[in-house]
């Protein structure tokens, strides 16, 4: 069973009902004070109490909100980037400083990112809040072309094509098809950051903040306007523009004006198709559908009937709170503390001026009868003669001294204005007694940045505000941006495909209030990389690219963006060319150590030979050693040997004898064989 959705009309009665509660839309309190702040800003308030009062007028209003920007601006608003996305690891690394380079290219290039920060903290400090929208601005260059006779595949191409919109076909009775197309001949589409005027924004009473409450945008615009940005503009058939009458009653968009004299132009929209109309951009959550949850729609309404309700993701506005407020969405407002001491000073200025005047040009009493020519006593001129007939004729009326407290209770207001917004005249660099034979430098220093302690509370909320900025900034890129560009980050090309882009909610952002602080960070570095060459140990750990990295913060925080054009990257160095004097010693080095090595080797040689010498008469000790007793046991063998020849020669001999005697007789041989003969 399908859902039962609330209808237009249903809707356009809710959404009206918190219009009419809104604060912005009427006049209200808040209305009335932003533009008495306008007045005292430009100097028109207080006025005189009566005439012939001096008309002076003190500043305080205008000097504490000119301090207080100049201070942020310069904090902010200076070429370093003071915002970077937080890598959740290493690889997150460089995806994180691409991402910053390139959405700071959208906020500083593509929009006026110095006017957008002025615009913002200019009203966040005169009407306690500063509102800026961020969303997608379609910008095309279209080409319109026409076609005949095409068929259907063909046609059927031509819608395929990415750069072709709004093609319209017809059939023919040929069979093909006719009609007209365009074509996109450039594409400058790119996230739209504008400010809000105070006067346009509102938000229901209660609000603690944007999320989950009422608000939205009031703004005037013609139908050809509204027609541009998508709107269903026949809804307005019959109804006249409205815009007119509720201009003329902005009170305080003509408190804007009035300073320079323009005015505000007449109503002569009334019954103008071409007219304006009060048109509604609100936001705000509801149950749509019955028995659904509730969701964020954007509704837009004109003359009570809505032209637009879609849902969304999040609201495009966000905003900018000097003082915060514990649960308000409204903070305090800067400019409205000071008024009461603008007041004060410039009614006691005027009391000294007057005095002054009085006692420059008295009133005088006149003895009746005493003046020759009454006339000669209205003769203001220097040196004027006045002819009288008596010496006590002319006196001066006796007037109130100038209470000698004037003086203090200034100064005592001064010093009530510094405490009440955090600015002093110290920091400000008006104070010429602030250096002196007693206080130094660093002592100047130290108090400056005692005296900005308010103002680093207002600008924490101003980078909390910058935080939100670039993170919406990043999620309309991811959300919108089809086209794949090349684009520089730190002297590289890098390609860039937002759609490939992950989820960011983690920014962190960097600031120094003053030029001081800059300049006391970059000292800091630059004795790092001093101290860094002093220790060897330190040496190692801060190498060429850590150096690198140290250098381009340092030219980012003396105000040069473009650190390429005054140092290379070392990763991108070609390998460094020898020195040839170093390359002299070393040759000179090499042939010393060729020296020494032959006579290394000489030596070694000579001591090789020494033992080899050495171990050869060891081995002939030894030899001689084991001869000796085997020469003895050859010689005792030799002579046992001999001893036994003589003992068997002799035995043989017996032998030899006993065998003659032993021989029967017979006839004498004639010869005997012996072995001894």
């Amino acid at each position: 069973m399908a859902r039962k959705e609330l209808s237009n009309e249903q809707i356009g009665s809710l959404i009206d009902r918190k219009i009419s509660s809104a604060i912005g839309v009427s006049a209200s309190r808040l209305s009335s004070e932003r533009e008495r702040v306008l007045k005292y800003y430009d100097g028109a308030l207080p006025k005189p109490q009566h005439s012939g009062q001096s008309t002076y007028v003190s500043s305080d209003v205008y000097d504490s909100i000119e301090q207080m920007k100049a201070d942020l601006l310069e904090t902010f608003g200076g070429s370093q980037d003071v915002v970077k996305f937080t890598a959740q690891g290493p690889e997150d690394v460089e995806p994180c400083r691409i991402a910053t380079e390139y959405v700071s290219y959208i906020y500083y290039r593509k929009n006026p990112g110095w006017t957008i920060l002025h615009d913002v903290v200019d009203d966040g400090l005169k009407a306690r809040v500063g509102v800026v929208k961020v969303y997608w601005n379609e910008d095309k260059d279209l080409t319109d072309e026409t076609f005949e006779d095409l068929d259907e595949e063909t046609v059927q191409g031509l819608t395929a094509q990415p750069e072709v919109e709004e093609l319209d076909a017809e059939l023919q009775p040929t069979g093909g098809y006719s009609g007209t197309l365009s074509r996109v001949k450039a594409d400058r589409s790119s996230v739209k950051i504008e400010n809000v005027p105070p006067e346009e924004f509102i938000i229901e009473p209660e609000a603690k903040g944007l999320n989950g409450y009422f608000h939205g945008q009031r703004t005037l615009l013609s139908k050809d306007e509204m027609k541009a940005q998508g709107l269903d503009v026949s809804k307005l058939k019959g109804v006249a523009p409205d815009g007119g009458e509720v201009a003329e009653g902005d009170a305080e968009k003509q408190a804007r004006f009035e300073r320079v004299g323009s005015g505000h132009q007449a109503n002569d929209d009334k019954g103008n198709e071409d007219g304006k109309y009060i048109v509604y951009e609100v936001y705000d959550t509801f149950t749509k559908a019955k028995g659904d949850r509730s969701r964020l729609y954007k509704v837009v309404m004109v003359a009570g009937k809505v032209l637009l309700c879609e849902e969304v993701d999040r609201t495009p506005f966000k905003v900018f709170v000097p003082l915060r407020t514990a649960h308000s969405f409204w903070g305090n407002s800067f400019a409205q503390r000071v008024i009461p001491t603008q007041n004060a000073r410039t009614v006691l200025t005027r009391g000294i001026l007057d005095h002054t005047s009085v006692a420059n040009n008295p009133r005088f009493t006149v003895l009746q009868g005493g003046l020759t020519n009454p006339r000669e006593m209205l003769d203001g001129r220097l040196g004027g003669l006045v002819n009288i007939t008596r010496p006590d004729a002319v006196r001066p009326l006796e007037q109130a001294p100038l209470n000698p407290f004037v003086f203090q209770t200034l100064e005592m207001l001064k010093a009530n204005k510094e405490e009440t917004t955090g600015t002093s005249s110290l920091a400000a660099g008006l104070n010429k007694d602030a250096i002196s034979t007693q206080n130094s430098q660093g002592l100047v220093s130290d108090l400056v940045d005692l005296s900005k302690q308010r103002a680093k509370l207002v600008a924490r909320n101003l980078a909390f505000f910058l935080q939100e900025l670039w993170i919406e900034i990043y999620q309309t890129v991811i959300e919108n941006e089809t086209r794949q560009s090349v684009f520089e980050v730190a002297g590289n090309w890098v390609e860039l495909d937002p759609k490939t882009w992950g989820e960011r909610k983690d920014a962190t952002v960097t600031f120094h209030l003053g030029k001081g602080g800059a300049d006391a960070e970059a000292m800091n570095l630059t004795s790092l990389l001093t101290l860094a060459a002093q220790d060897p140990d330190l040496q190692r750990m801060v190498h060429a690219k850590k150096k690198y990295n140290v250098a381009c913060h340092i030219l980012k925080l003396k105000g040069h963006k473009n650190v390429q054009d005054f140092i290379d990257n070392p990763d991108d160095l070609p390998p460094p060319e020898p020195d040839p004097r170093i390359e002299m010693e070393i040759k000179e080095l090499e042939l010393r150590n060729k020296e020494l090595e032959a006579k290394v080797a000489m030596a070694e040689m000579k001591a090789r030979e020494t033992e080899l010498k050495l171990q050869i008469a060891q081995l002939q000790a030894q030899l001689e050693a084991q001869y000796k007793p085997m020469e003895y046991q050859l010689q005792m063998a030799d002579s046992h040997r001999k001893d036994m020849q003589v003992a068997n020669e002799i035995d043989i001999s017996q032998r030899e004898i006993d065998m003659v005697e032993m021989a029967p007789t017979i006839e004498p041989a004639k010869a005997i064989v012996s072995p001894n003969s």
